[in-house]
């Protein structure tokens, strides 16, 4: 009996702590959206196309990273972020889409991810 409560307790720990990690992940994206949505001086329609735009990118950069051949890696980082920049210049206008490009350049340069976009 013992045992099995001890296992409920580690079931329970480890589910919590997932939760919180993912929930961690929304307000850190939340916290970056509201920051963009004030740079670009967006309105609500632009703000939910970018936040959709935003989350395909950071996954398809996930994913891309794994990858261990560096010409594939480099071309679907490339492939993302040309993506990524299709939808958004479909939404911004020519200024916004001027500061996104900063933006956007600037978060890939940190990241190290801009040799493989050239």
């Amino acid at each position: 009996m013992k045992k099995f409560i001890l296992s409920l307790v580690a079931v329970f720990a480890v589910s919590v702590s997932s939760f919180a990690a993912v929930d961690n992940d929304v307000k850190t994206l939340n916290n970056k959206m509201n920051k963009m949505e004030s740079y670009l001086q967006m309105d609500g329609y632009q703000t939910s196309v970018m936040t959709g735009a935003t989350m395909k990118l950071q996954d398809a950069l996930q994913q891309a990273i794994l990858e261990t051949n560096e010409e594939t890696k480099a071309q679907e980082i490339k492939k993302a972020v040309e993506k990524n920049l299709k939808q958004t210049s479909r939404v911004l206008s020519m200024d916004q889409y001027k500061r996104y490009l900063r933006v956007l350049n600037s978060t890939l340069q940190n990241a190290g991810l801009n040799e493989y976009t050239r």
